[in-house]
C-alpha cells in the first residue's frame, strides 16, 4: 500500500500537510493525481503539483477561489466501492452542473482512463474535458465538459 498527503500552500512559502491517508491503493493515487480538484468538507482545492516518492506521494493544493461547495453533506452510502464518475456539463455562468452520464467501474484502471480522456461520446454527442476532481463528500470522480459543435454549428 501507498501513502498519499494533501499539502496546502498558503501565502508566501508556508506549506503545511492538510490530510493524510496512511494507505491507500496506488491505483487511487494515480485517479487523485489526474484529477485537478479536491473537495472535502466545505472546501475546495486546486492542484497546483503532484509528487511521486513510493511509497510516500503528495499533491500540493492551494484554496480555490471561484469554486464553492453546493452541498457539504457527507454520505454514508455509498462507499468507495466500485468507482464512481459523472461527467457534468460545464457552463461557467453556472453555479450548479447537471449530470450528462455516470459511469460505474470495478477496475481502477477503467476509471483512469475516463479521467484522463479529453473527450468522451455520450448519446450521440461529443463532450470535451474542462477539467476533474475528486469529490470525498460524495464518494465520486467528476469530470467537467462542455459539448463539442462541429463546423459549420452542427453537433459532432
Amino acid at each position: 500500500m501507498e501513502k498519499l498527503e494533501y499539502h496546502l500552500m498558503e501565502d508566501g512559502d508556508r506549506i503545511s500537510v492538510l490530510y493524510a491517508y496512511p494507505s491507500v491503493s496506488k491505483e487511487e493515487v494515480l485517479m487523485r493525481f489526474a484529477c485537478d480538484y479536491f473537495v472535502r468538507g466545505k472546501d475546495v482545492f486546486e492542484c497546483v503539483h503532484v509528487q511521486a516518492d513510493p511509497p510516500m506521494h503528495k499533491i500540493y493544493v492551494k484554496r480555490s477561489e471561484e469554486e464553492k461547495v453546493l452541498d457539504d453533506r457527507l454520505r454514508f452510502s455509498p462507499s468507495w466501492q466500485g468507482i464512481r464518475v459523472e461527467v457534468r456539463h460545464f457552463d461557467e455562468r453556472w453555479s450548479r452542473y447537471p449530470v450528462v452520464h455516470r459511469y460505474q467501474f470495478h477496475h481502477a484502471q477503467d476509471a483512469l482512463l475516463r479521467l484522463l480522456s479529453s473527450l468522451h461520446f455520450i448519446d450521440g454527442q461529443w463532450w470535451k474535458t474542462t477539467s476533474t476532481e475528486v469529490d470525498e463528500n460524495r464518494y465520486v470522480y467528476v469530470i467537467y465538459a462542455v459539448p463539442v459543435l462541429k463546423e459549420g454549428g452542427g453537433k459532432r
